[in-house]
């Protein structure tokens, strides 16, 4: 069976292309900006300092996938088909869940550390 070329309006397909180009360019960015803020952020801190603020940030890096759960797709998807007022209260529940879980977690980890 052949598959039909799905072809999407001129203006369709130039806003998408520009959508990409922006999100590109934004990542572009993102990636280039460790090459400016980390030697800035190493000379103001010292060695101890940064070595200490590079675990903080590895911490957070992993700890924020297990903590969110992965949802950040699942949940733009969800609320994509809701009214602005069910979006805020979804998100606000949704949020509330995440640093409860956050908190929770925390707790552990210093009751953990402590004995």
């Amino acid at each position: 069976m052949l598959a039909k070329k799905v072809s999407l309006p001129k203006s369709s397909e130039q806003k998408f292309a520009f959508d990409v180009f922006i999100y590109g360019l934004t990542q572009v960015f993102v990636g280039l900006k460790g090459l400016f803020v980390l030697p800035v952020i190493a000379k103001i801190l010292g060695a101890t300092k940064y070595g200490i603020w590079s675990q903080v940030m590895v911490t957070i890096s992993l700890l924020s996938p297990i903590l969110t759960l992965r949802l950040e797709m699942a949940s733009v998807r969800y609320l994509a088909a809701k009214g602005e007022k069910e979006v805020r209260g979804e998100f606000f529940s949704m949020l509330g869940m995440i640093w409860l879980a956050t908190m929770t977690a925390l707790g552990i980890i210093f009751f953990l550390a402590v004995i």
